[in-house]
């Protein structure tokens, strides 16, 4: 590092579709010298780092030397020149510092009269902290819109995922003799009778790492130690922060090539794969209960195979990119709550890098009329919904079933608690992407398509301009009213003991069967709690339509509170109906499905799951293009809060549209 305190670096404004590209090298340990040069990502060769920035408030900073840089053109080919000594720095936290120097090749200067005029072998690379001016929020928006392209031109992209943390050497040896058995038959890989995890024989790590090797390493925890290669190897590479950031999943999927790089050890993304694909394979991943490591490298190596499989001819552009389209949509339900708001200090970063994966469909302009560091929090998630509910099938969260061609209301299922949206100041019906963690209705309840049909039309109107910065942003919805909220069990509120007799009590509330039923509401009870299991089954055998259960029917009768069964439910029959492994996660963090939802029943008997911010007297209603059920709260002068989605036995397959009243349609105004 330099020595004598050095005048700031002051950044030149680029050209359109430049970008700076960083040159460094290093002349000992303790220095690390750069020069900047613009350019054009296509007019040069250079790599691309993807890492995890440090917001570590306590960390050391840094001086950057920076000298000046010049291009010149000889005999028709690109030249840069680099003027000796140090002239301007830049401020960098201690481990951007050291990521730089992990990169810098060590070299000494030319001290020939040549074309280079500088240090014999520098690194040209692209680090978003230095190449972009972090304090000009227009340049900053227009470099973000270039990410995809940064990444797709660079020749190589370095994984950074830190410093040599602890026993770094052996965690990337490990990897490696997991990666060479991925072609290798579980039976032929060799194993050890002294060494078990969970009763099965663990891999024979002696005679996979080398038997001198394996006691260097591990020799003072014993054989007995199951596991210990995997678990190090996993916690020291797997469980590196850059594997959960919002940024990760667009860098990774846009690179060609890439290297995972900790300090000075090194791995190709392939062998990486691999390594997990064999973890998981030979069941170390969940005999270690160590899941998340190995599926999240996993998920990204799918998403970047889907995408490099999809770049074809330019001449067949329209073509891959619907098939680019239609391979993403499916899985970025499931993988943008993974990544979703880590590793950012900025919340609109995370709307700015999950729209970004899907660039080319935006190219229309609105994209990138929405990537805007001048705008503030609020007025980007407004607009992000507009302009997610404006791509139709093109949005990452939109999930078209076959024979449907209308733009869904897939944004409203991603209100998964309204509660942070009051304290944030943002409208009830759009979604708070600090919380958007899944599972939402939909996933639970796969195919479900409450609110859609052949013979209704959505009705979407948005806020104009001009009311984005009002209190209450409205959103027109049309659909119909349908049920009314009469009990809501919190998990959170209760003990077990407490809410499986409050179950019981409201069980008992209601004369059996359950409405549009034959089946009683003992047996309707786990359908609710287990819909993943059940989700198909009051769409079967029904016994009459939604509407005559709810007496719209000549001859027919409402299900009613007060028509109580002559013998009440007791808690030991609930219990009952609920298998062992139900019990287990409900006592558990994989409580899935239930945790963040409460249980409601309705004044009609219909039961469900819904948001734990519902109370008794809001209702349900279904929209014309939404997937699921809503739960909706009345406001004043005509207006209604969003609650969030619901599940509710009965209707989610569309069955309140079924001979819908077609005085009952209106138009919601949500606020």
């Amino acid at each position: 590092m330099p020595t004598q305190p050095l005048q700031q670096y002051q950044y030149r404004p680029l050209e359109p579709s430049q970008i700076r590209i960083l040159h460094i090298w290093s002349y000992s340990d303790s220095e690390v010298t750069c020069a900047i040069h613009h350019a054009r990502p296509e007019e040069l060769e250079y790599s691309a780092v993807s890492y995890a920035w440090s917001y570590d408030p306590n960390e050391d900073f840094c001086d950057l030397a920076v000298t000046n840089a010049s291009e010149e053109v000889r005999d028709g080919s690109r030249a840069i020149t680099w003027a000796l000594g140090r002239n301007t720095s830049i401020r960098v936290k201690r481990s951007t510092w050291e990521m730089l120097k992990s990169l810098a090749p060590r070299g000494g200067v030319c001290e020939h009269e040549c074309s280079c005029r500088g240090p014999t072998e520098t690194a040209a690379v692209w680090v978003d902290q230095i190449c972009i001016n972090q304090a000009d929020k227009a340049e900053k928006g227009q470099q973000v819109k270039m990410m995809h392209q940064i990444y797709q031109h660079a020749n190589m992209t370095y994984v950074y995922l830190g410093k040599e943390e602890g026993r770094a050497d052996v965690a990337f040896d490990v990897g490696y003799a997991l990666a060479a058995l991925v072609d290798v038959d579980s039976d032929d890989i060799p194993r050890s009778d002294d060494c078990r995890l969970f009763g099965a024989p663990e891999i024979d790590w002696a005679a996979l790492l080398g038997v001198d090797d394996y006691k260097r390493r591990f020799g003072g925890f014993g054989r007995a130690y199951g596991g210990l290669p995997y678990r190090l190897f996993a916690e020291l590479v797997l469980g590196c922060k850059w594997f959960t950031r919002t940024w990760t999943v667009q860098e990774l999927v846009c690179s060609k090539d890439v290297i995972v790089k900790m300090g000075g050890f090194e791995m190709p993304w392939e062998t990486l794969f691999a390594a997990c694909v064999v973890a998981v394979r030979e069941g170390l991943t969940v005999r270690l209960m160590i899941h998340s490591h190995a599926e999240r490298v996993m998920v990204l190596h799918g998403l970047r195979q889907q995408y490099r499989y999809t770049k074809g001819p330019a001449s067949h552009l329209e073509d891959r990119d619907k098939l680019l389209i239609a391979l993403l949509h499916r899985t970025m339900p499931n993988v943008l709550p993974k990544f979703l708001g880590r590793g950012v200090t900025d919340a609109r970063d995370k709307v700015f890098a999950a729209l970004n994966m899907l660039i080319e469909p935006f190219a229309d302009g609105k994209y990138f009329d929405l990537v805007d560091y001048t705008l503030s929090l609020r007025t980007v998630l407004i607009r992000a919904v507009e302009l997610w509910h404006a791509g139709g099938h093109q949005s990452p969260f939109n999930v078209i079933l076959p024979g449907q061609s209308v733009r869904l209301l897939s944004f409203l299922d991603w209100v998964l608690d309204v509660r942070t949206n009051d304290e944030a100041g943002i409208p009830s019906w759009v979604p708070h992407w600090d919380i958007m963690i899944g599972p939402n209705i939909t996933q639970i309840w796969q195919g479900c398509q409450a609110g859609m049909g052949p013979h209704v039309e959505p009705h979407v109107v948005f806020a104009k301009s001009s009311e984005l910065s009002l209190d209450e942003v409205p959103l027109v919805v049309r659909g119909i009213k349908l049920l009314k909220l009469h009990r809501v069990f919190s998990k959170m509120e209760s003990s077990d003991e407490d809410r499986y007799s409050q179950h019981a009590e409201m069980l008992s509330e209601f004369s059996d069967p359950y409405p549009t039923t034959d089946i009683s509401y003992l047996e309707a009870y786990p359908r609710v709690l287990r819909p993943e299991a059940y989700q198909f089954a009051c769409q079967n055998d029904r016994t009459c339509t939604f509407w005559e259960s709810l007496g719209h029917a000549p001859g027919t009768r409402p299900y009613i509170v007060g028509q109580a069964r002559d013998t009440a439910y007791t808690k030991t029959e609930i219990l009952r109906m609920l298998p062992p492994a139900y019990m287990l996660a409900d006592r558990t963090f994989i409580s899935g499905f239930t945790t963040g939802r409460a249980f409601i029943s309705t004044t009609s008997g219909y039961m469900g799951l819904g948001p734990r911010a519902s109370e008794p007297g809001d209702e349900i209603a279904v929209f014309f293009g939404g997937r699921s059920p809503y739960v909706i709260r009345r406001l004043a002068f005509g207006k209604y809060k969003f609650i969030g989605p619901c599940i509710i036995l009965g209707i989610m397959g569309g069955e309140a549209l079924d001979g819908h009243p077609a005085e009952l349609v209106e138009d919601f105004v949500l606020v």
